[in-house]
């Protein structure tokens, strides 16, 4: 799919304003202008699809900030009664390990 000049201004628009708040935007586009065209256009239409999730979950914890307030505390109370897993183990999970909660190991 060929992108259209105006096409390619809105995206990089897009792209510039989460540049500037967010440091792995910055890389990922460093990256991008290195690619042979075709896979540009690809990687530039999965960078905007990211760019527009993020920029909603932005939007939604900058309406609601007393969501995400509680999400921490949830998360900080799970950690704090040892009901949660290091990444690392979380990451060597497979499908067959049948992971059970610390509260469900009982």
């Amino acid at each position: 799919m060929l992108l259209t000049q105006d096409v390619k201004k809105e995206i990089l628009k897009f792209i510039e304003k989460k540049i500037e708040t967010d440091e792995m935007w910055a890389e990922a586009f460093s990256k991008l202008i290195t690619l042979d065209e075709p896979d540009q256009n690809g990687a530039v239409w999965d960078m905007l699809e990211s760019i527009k999730d993020s920029m909603r979950w932005d939007e939604s914890f900058a309406k609601h900030p007393e969501v995400l307030e509680k999400l921490a505390e949830g998360a900080l109370k799970s950690y704090k009664e040892g009901k949660t897993i290091s990444l690392d183990e979380f990451l060597a999970l497979t499908a067959e390990d049948d992971y059970r909660s610390p509260d469900d190991r009982k």
